[in-house]
């Protein structure tokens, strides 16, 4: 699943050909990792509740922490992609609207069901993205510069030699 994973290249590649550093910056790389942080311990309260009762109905509150914490999350994965490519996510925005669409259902369904509408609505739009790069990519092999920064002084310091 190369969708969901960091690509600091092109991040710093985003970052050093923005217009206002400082705010591109800020909006990713604190607003974004703030809010990413906050879905996610939303998104879990919403788990650590639906847990205990897993054949039970999950209450309104129950059910707004679990998926608006994942809508929140991929909401924010959307606005960061944005600000890094200047492109719409779509499907990351359209699996975050999903979420909160499924919102009223939770209410009525067991949470565990609840559970697995979102994870459904996760792997369809991991598929459809890993769908979308490899016909982007022609289904080539990832490159190595990908993963790597070209920048020396990105790699950390030099390893001690060995005696």
């Amino acid at each position: 699943m190369g969708v969901l994973r960091l690509r600091p290249v092109r991040l710093r590649r985003a970052l050093e050909q923005a217009r206002d550093q400082p705010d591109v910056r800020r909006a990713i790389l604190v607003y974004g990792h703030l809010s990413f942080s906050f879905g996610i311990i939303t998104l879990a309260v919403g788990l650590a509740d639906a847990v205990p009762a897993p054949l039970h109905a999950l209450p309104p509150r129950e059910a707004m922490l679990l998926f608006g914490g994942c809508a929140l999350f991929l909401f924010t994965f959307a606005y960061t992609h944005w600000r890094i490519h200047h492109r719409i996510a779509w499907r990351r925005g359209g699996a975050g609207a999903a979420c909160l669409l499924l919102f009223p259902l939770a209410t009525l369904m067991p949470a565990l069901a609840a559970v697995v509408c979102l994870i459904v609505v996760i792997a369809v739009m991991v598929a459809a993205e890993e769908l979308a790069i490899r016909r982007q990519d022609g289904d080539a092999p990832r490159d190595s510069a990908e993963i790597r920064p070209e920048d020396r002084t990105d790699q950390g310091p030099e390893p001690a030699p060995e005696s």
